[in-house]
């Protein structure tokens, strides 16, 4: 009887052995432009187990004030993506995912790690991961217009004009700032930022500002477009001439919609 018991628990690790994805060769990433976004992932990611199926798998990029050893990740998460769980045997091969990242709000020197995660008992854990030798700057880049104060637009009675308003409009730049315009937008969605969608419903051109100089207490009229019949979020928007293009660099938005007939 001795004898079969030892035998049987010899034998029980080949038979309960747990899955688990193994992360294989080599790992990179590399961050888009203005690390709006990240592409990052590896060689394979491998079933260690030929019978079971692991759990769902996600990948993660962190950022860190050192590498990772072990333990709770910490830092700061760049982006994720996920994977389905992965059949005995089986593996994802030449991974790689281009996700939206998301920047640390402290601009300075980090360790990257990539880190694969498997659902197991109600959670994720970290079950492989990869640092990267090679620290790098990450942080979000300081602001280089700001506009402050309370705003308001008003349109005239006649509709041939709106007036825009804002307490200043200041910016960081060293060197003289490109042509500026003041632009008074309506939206369906409340403005956050990026490529705008909607109707411009006037706009002005400002001369550019010298180092330290800034805007204050600005009244500006333009012509008045008005939007087709609805509701709709106005924000006022300060545009750049930088590159050859007009680039959105401050806004305020509305917080509530406004109804045109």
């Amino acid at each position: 009887m001795k004898i079969l018991l030892l035998l049987c628990a010899l034998l029980t690790p080949v038979w309960t052995a747990l899955a688990a994805p193994d992360l294989v060769g080599g790992s990179r990433y590399s961050f888009g432009p203005n690390n709006a976004t990240v592409t990052f992932g590896c060689d394979y990611i491998k079933n260690t187990s030929s019978e079971n199926a692991t759990g769902t798998i996600v990948v993660k990029l962190w950022a860190r004030s050192a590498p990772y050893s072990g333990g709770d990740l910490g830092g700061h998460l760049l982006g994720s993506y996920k994977l389905e769980p992965l059949g005995g045997g089986m593996q994802y091969s030449k991974l790689s995912r281009t996700v939206k990242c998301t920047l640390p709000t402290t601009r300075k020197s980090y360790y990257l790690v990539m880190a694969v995660t498997e659902f197991r008992k109600g959670g994720y854990v970290v079950v492989d991961h990869a640092n990267f030798t090679t620290p790098v700057v990450l942080g979000v880049p300081p602001k280089q217009f700001t506009m402050s104060g309370p705003w308001r637009w008003q349109v005239s009675d006649d509709f041939a004009t709106v007036e825009m308003c804002v307490d200043k409009i200041s910016h960081t730049r060293s060197s003289y700032t490109g042509t500026l315009r003041l632009a008074l937008w309506a939206t369906q969605t409340p403005y956050s930022g990026g490529r705008i969608t909607g109707w411009e419903m006037g706009m002005v051109q400002k001369k550019a500002l010298y180092p330290g100089y800034s805007y204050n207490d600005v009244h500006n009229t333009a012509k008045f477009v008005k939007p087709p019949p609805g509701n709709y979020y106005v924000s006022l928007l300060l545009l750049e001439f930088d590159g050859g293009e007009y680039v959105i660099k401050a806004w305020l938005p509305g917080s509530k919609t406004t109804n045109f007939r």
